[in-house]
């Protein structure tokens, strides 16, 4: 039994955090469009869901199932399509005017979204652990925020959008996955994928034609890859942690690419890439992992602390 649930639960972590590494690099390569394009975060989004939908296109013939032509795909399926996006598009916004390493660990504060919601809209009772990891959230954030150069307003109340859109999109993709319950892990990660970046594909180049002047040149499309092949990736071992794990413990899996995000601008502030990342001291690469740390920390006291 013992055996068979650190079978599951193995591939679960190491996917999960192999995710959110991926999640870390596609930020970055984000940062790295809009130096070499010259581009709007609107035309990332559409270049790379665009991109992924191509992807899905590509792998959908391998892994289709013809007993899953059910209507009861098609709300998650465009749930996350709508979610997704705006939360992506939030997303790159917010990293227009502030660092990866700032903005990243700062989505970690979808615990206060779930716990406002929780109280407000569920009229649900806290348990002291979730309300201690509340408050670490909002302590870790404010420290992160004051930790090296201050993140504009306009940054964080993109932040905080992008939370309430992620979270949505979390439950279109945990009812998605159980739709897909009685295929095996790999098979029903990568259809689950290819079905969500396929739809999102789709109103990705029904919207490219408010901007077709801009992607006329090869050039955006170029260094859009930067972003949408590691986040397609991401998403394949996230939805496969979902199918494993569960999505509470996927998602404090994924809460670490904010230390990885850190860890990663660090390495590339060393190399004299100011224009993805600004040069910061020691002691503020220390402060921000701790804040970090502290957030995937409230992530799992939170759901530790959920009433039996």
């Amino acid at each position: 039994m013992i055996k068979t649930a650190m079978l599951t639960f193995l591939p679960g972590i190491l996917l999960g955090l192999v995710g959110s590494c991926n999640f870390s690099v596609a930020f970055l390569g984000s940062r790295i469009f809009y130096e070499k394009s010259g581009q709007s975060p609107f035309n990332l989004l559409i270049l790379s869901y665009i991109q992924m939908g191509i992807f899905s296109i590509v792998l959908l013939p391998f892994v289709w199932q013809n007993t899953l032509l059910s209507w009861q795909i098609l709300p998650p399926l465009l749930g996350f399509a709508f979610f997704g996006m705006s939360g992506q598009l939030t997303f790159f916004l917010a990293l227009r005017y502030a660092q990866s390493s700032q903005v990243t660990p700062l989505l970690a504060l979808k615990i206060l979204i779930i716990a406002g919601g929780s109280v407000l809209i569920l009229q649900k009772n806290l348990s002291f652990l979730q309300w201690l990891s509340v408050a670490i959230c909002f302590t870790a954030a404010l420290a992160l925020n004051f930790s090296g150069v201050a993140m504009p307003v306009r940054a964080l109340l993109y932040v905080i959008v992008t939370c309430c859109a992620y979270t949505c999109a979390d439950i279109c993709v945990t009812l998605l996955i159980r739709r897909l319950e009685s295929l095996a892990v790999a098979h029903s990660a990568l259809l689950a994928t290819c079905l969500a970046y396929g739809v999102s594909g789709i109103v990705g180049a029904l919207l490219m034609i408010k901007i077709w002047q801009d992607l006329r040149l090869t050039r955006p499309w170029k260094y859009a890859l930067y972003f949408s092949t590691p986040y397609f990736l991401a998403d394949i071992c996230i939805f496969a942690t979902f199918k494993l794990v569960g999505p509470v413990l996927a998602n404090i899996l994924m809460s670490t690419r904010g230390i990885t995000s850190i860890l990663l601008a660090s390495i590339i502030a060393r190399k004299n890439m100011a224009y993805l990342e600004q040069p910061t001291t020691t002691a503020v690469t220390i402060r921000r992992l701790l804040a970090a740390a502290l957030l995937t920390l409230a992530i799992a006291l939170y759901v530790i602390g959920e009433p039996a």
